[in-house]
Order: structure tokens, then C-alpha cells, then sequence
């Protein structure tokens, strides 16, 4: 393990276990779909829909972008979990002597997680891309949201040992990367804005598909990943 890993994993790990309600809460914002992926979702239609928008048409092309380029770095993420070699998760990697994280104060049980290559993290990845593009269409906004992400999005799952720091920035790097890819203005005129004509013509289909796509991203493809499990074996 690199020594960046390392030093900012045992430093967090040393506060496992001395509140059993701190780690179930920090337990509750990694397995949460509203808490992750619902915040950022709940944003995407405020912004859609906020009346105050100087320039409405080009705001939601951008979000439009923003979305497809999430899209497109999920992929790209689900595809190098797959290609890389593997990298165990903290939670597993006995170098570590990694000390778990109470999942219920309650019931006192330990956290779990399924051991699949950690590098990227999927998460990270599809939150800070959207993030990404909030951002440069609201900072104020962008921000706020950012920073949310990071601090009980991305950190929790240090926390509990589900990625390494290194995942969260490989993640990172290519869900902003992807974004800053289909927002470009040329792509936003050649791509997004006869998208935006089309939903104008029909607003039905449109709003259907948005809305199921936006859905999916509050529940963090969550459905979708049980339906691939189920049909091709594989997370």
C-alpha cells in the first residue's frame, strides 16, 4: 500500500469504535441511496425548474451534459473495476489491521461490504461528476453541493473501509474529466440542444426518460446493478 493511503487510513481508523452511534451514522451515509446519490438528484431538478436562471436554455443543456457525462464516467468506472487489477478493499487488507466500524448500534454488528476491486470508486465517481457540472453551472449552488459529497459522500466510505483515499481520486478525476468532456460548448450545440428542442416537441417521452435516468441516479443504479447481477453474474 502507498504511503498516502496508509497515513490518512490509520489516522480515520483510529476513531472506529469510540461512539457505536458515530459509525452506524457514518454506516447510515454509505448504504443510503437518498443521502448519496438523492441529494445530488433533488439538486439536478432544482436547477431545472429554479425561476431566477438568467439563461434557463443553457442551464439545462448543461445539466443534460452533466448528466450524460456522469453517465459516460460510470462506464468508464465500472469498466476499469473490471480490467484493473485488483485492489483489495481496506476493510479486507490485513497489512491494515483495519479496526471495523460498528454498522448498528443497536445490535452492535460490524460493517461489511462485498470484496470487489476497490480502484475506482463507482460512488465517487458518478457524485463528483455530477458535482462537477453543478458547479460550473452555480457555484454558489456547485459548492454547497461539493462539499456535501465529499464530507458524507466520499469520506464515510474511507471511514468504513470501502475505498482507499487514491480510489475516491481516481474516481474523482474521471467523473470531472467526463463532464468537462460533454460540457463543451460545441458538444452543447451539436448534442444537448436539439436534445432540448426534441423534449420541447415532446415533453412526455422526454420527461419520462429524465425522470427515470434521474431516479436511477438517486438510487445509485442500485436496480440496475440487480438486474445485471442477475442476468450476467457480475456487480
Amino acid at each position: 500500500m502507498n504511503p498516502f493511503d496508509y497515513h490518512i487510513i490509520t489516522f480515520v481508523n483510529q476513531f472506529s469504535r469510540q461512539s457505536d452511534f458515530f459509525d452506524s451514522l457514518v454506516n447510515l451515509f454509505v448504504f443510503n441511496n437518498m443521502l448519496k446519490g438523492g441529494i445530488v438528484a433533488m439538486t439536478f431538478w432544482f436547477l431545472w425548474f429554479y425561476q431566477h436562471t438568467p439563461n434557463r436554455v443553457y442551464v439545462r443543456q448543461m445539466l443534460l451534459a452533466t448528466l450524460v457525462g456522469g453517465l459516460l464516467a460510470m462506464f468508464v468506472a465500472r469498466v476499469l473495476v473490471h480490467v484493473l487489477p485488483f485492489r483489495v478493499r481496506p476493510l479486507y487488507n490485513k497489512e491494515l489491521h483495519f479496526v471495523n466500524p460498528i454498522a448498528d448500534w443497536r445490535s452492535k454488528t460490524s460493517s461489511s461490504f462485498n470484496d470487489v476491486n476497490s480502484m475506482p470508486s463507482d460512488t465517487a465517481t458518478l457524485v463528483l461528476a455530477l458535482s462537477t457540472g453543478i458547479l460550473l453551472i452555480n457555484r454558489r449552488i456547485g459548492l454547497l453541493v461539493l462539499g456535501y459529497v465529499v464530507i458524507f459522500v466520499c469520506l464515510p466510505r474511507i471511514y468504513i473501509g470501502v475505498h482507499n483515499p487514491t480510489d475516491i481520486l481516481a474516481g474523482g478525476l474521471i467523473g470531472a474529466s467526463c463532464v468537462l468532456l460533454t460540457t463543451r460548448r460545441l458538444i452543447l450545440e451539436r448534442l444537448f440542444a436539439p436534445i432540448l428542442t426534441l423534449g420541447k416537441q415532446y415533453p412526455s417521452m422526454f420527461y419520462v426518460g429524465l425522470f427515470f435516468i434521474t431516479y436511477q441516479v438517486g438510487a445509485m443504479f442500485e436496480e440496475l446493478r440487480q438486474i445485471a447481477v442477475f442476468l450476467f453474474g457480475t456487480h
